[in-house]
């Protein structure tokens, strides 16, 4: 698993690929990620960001460690 440090309060893009291909990904598709830390634990959601990219913007409220899993 790969480990970044991120700043408290700063925004953080987790970046996914789809190995799927959509005829319109826009409506298509429903990105997310439920976003574990310290005091937090929510679904976030993210965006279509042309091709097979997708992209879900984060921001850690709380110094710790911070998981996620996507789907």
């Amino acid at each position: 698993m790969k480990q970044s440090v991120i700043h408290m309060w700063d925004v953080h893009e987790i970046v996914l690929t789809s190995e799927q291909t959509f005829d319109n990904p826009y409506t298509d598709v429903t990105v997310w990620v439920d976003l574990k830390g310290p005091g937090f634990d929510k679904r976030v959601y993210g965006f279509w960001d042309g091709g097979n990219t997708f992209k879900v913007r984060v921001t850690a409220t709380a110094p710790g460690v911070w998981d996620y899993v996507s789907g």
